[in-house]
């Protein structure tokens, strides 16, 4: 024991337990060691062991524990924390507890674990490894933020950033199973109780950024992909908007813009199958209870540039190697005052023509080619007439002795071997 100092400007006694040094050479010349131990008992506990630092007005002791240098081409020495084994319990836990500290003024203080810098080589690793289990589950590893009266702490994790090279990548990836489903991964924003605050939290998916020029300064892809099965279905990949009393959230799929090329195009495919059919696609807009039922839209791309033709739309059905090729139908919605109409207009011309409509069906090698029917449906209300058929051709109103207006021909087939097609107006 040491003697207390009753000095106000003086200090206590140290205490000093060290080791002796070796001045010589060779393989086996070591510094001695230093070993404290406590006690065994082979009928109840074994005893402790504690470290107690002393208390100040000002600050509390400090404690440091350092491990040796390698001052010559040797390593520095190692440092291991590792608790006894349990034979008919658990093993020792391993806590790591940073004081509270209960000034107005002052913040928690913090825990660093740091890995080595290296001058030559790769710089240190850190793992964290939970517990394996011959018989049952895994032990499991948790990081959370601190619980704060105003925000909660936040948990930040980033890779090294590079100077040459390629900065360090970041994996997530739930373990292998011999016999079970593998882990999931879960990403969740935790709900809004407070109805003054804003929105929920938001989950950001973004890859990286190119600030450099040149043909392969490409930006980073983002890839979802849904889990493959060898002997079953395929995982499914579902994106959904959030519901909500007032409006639901919007879903919005856009390739990016583009200032010296073109821009990203989007494309949604099904996949193939070799045993079955090909997946649907179905674009549909959900029903609603009041107003009037909302749109589907589809614009093709506008062009300014000088000799560059505005973008097209084309809708064709499937083709069949073995049987009947798919329909196409484009039908106007049912009403209970006014069935919806239905429009085709070719796009007006400028300086030249206006486009065409073309109505045709396909050719046949072995059979009957399709017909092209127009035809008015019957109506049963008594106080009202039928619907009409009206062709017209084009007006002309320009003074030119070469223009006129439009033509209609109507003329029927002609048969090689046959009789030619038939003329009827009833």
């Amino acid at each position: 024991a040491v003697s207390d100092s009753g000095s106000f400007d003086g200090r206590s006694g140290s205490v000093t337990i060290q080791a002796g040094s070796h001045a010589h050479d060779g393989a086996s010349a070591s510094g001695g060691d230093v070993s404290v131990s406590s006690g065994s008992s082979s009928h109840s506990h074994g005893g402790d062991m504690t470290f107690s630092l002393g208390n100040g007005l000002l600050s509390g002791g400090s404690y440091s524990l350092t491990t040796g240098s390698g001052t010559g081409l040797g390593n520095g020495g190692d440092f291991s924390v590792v608790t006894g084994d349990g034979q008919g319990g658990r093993g020792g836990a391993v806590s790591f507890i940073i004081g509270s500290t209960s000034s107005g003024d002052g913040n928690g203080a913090f825990f660093s674990i740091v890995a080595g810098t290296s001058y030559g080589q790769n710089g240190g690793s850190i793992a964290f490894t939970s517990g394996d289990s011959t018989v049952t589950d895994s032990g499991a590893i948790s990081f959370t933020g601190g619980h704060g009266a105003v925000n909660g702490g936040p948990i930040s994790m980033s890779s090294g950033s590079a100077g040459s090279g390629d900065s360090g990548d970041i994996t997530i990836q739930s373990g292998a199973t011999a016999t079970g489903k593998g882990g999931s991964i879960s990403i969740l924003v935790a709900d809004s109780g407070n109805s003054n605050a804003k929105a929920s939290g938001d989950v950001t998916i973004r890859a990286g950024k190119h600030a450099q020029s040149g043909p392969l300064a490409k930006g980073g892809s983002v890839s979802i992909t849904a889990g493959q099965s060898v002997q079953s279905e395929g995982g499914a990949l579902s994106l959904a908007s959030g519901s909500g009393q007032t409006m639901s959230g919007d879903v919005s799929l856009a390739s990016g813009v583009a200032t010296g090329g073109p821009s990203g195009d989007l494309s949604i495919s099904t996949g193939a199958a070799t045993g079955g059919k090909g997946g649907d696609i179905d674009v549909s807009v959900g029903d609603g209870d009041t107003g009037s039922g909302r749109s589907i839209t589809i614009v093709a791309g506008k062009t300014t540039g000088a000799g560059g033709d505005g973008g097209s739309i084309t809708m064709t059905a499937g083709e069949s190697t073995t049987t009947d090729g798919g329909d196409v139908s484009i039908s106007a919605g049912a009403g209970s005052v006014t069935g919806g109409s239905m429009t085709f207009t070719s796009g007006a011309g400028g300086s030249s023509d206006s486009g065409s409509i073309s109505l045709s069906t396909g050719s046949t090698d072995g059979g009957v080619s399709g017909s092209i029917s127009l035809s008015v449906a019957t109506s049963g209300d008594s106080s009202g007439s039928s619907g009409s058929i009206s062709l017209s051709a084009g007006d002309h109103f320009y003074e030119d002795s070469s223009s006129s207006g439009g033509s209609i021909s109507l003329s029927t087939g002609i048969g090689n071997h046959s009789t030619g097609g038939s003329f009827s107006l009833t």
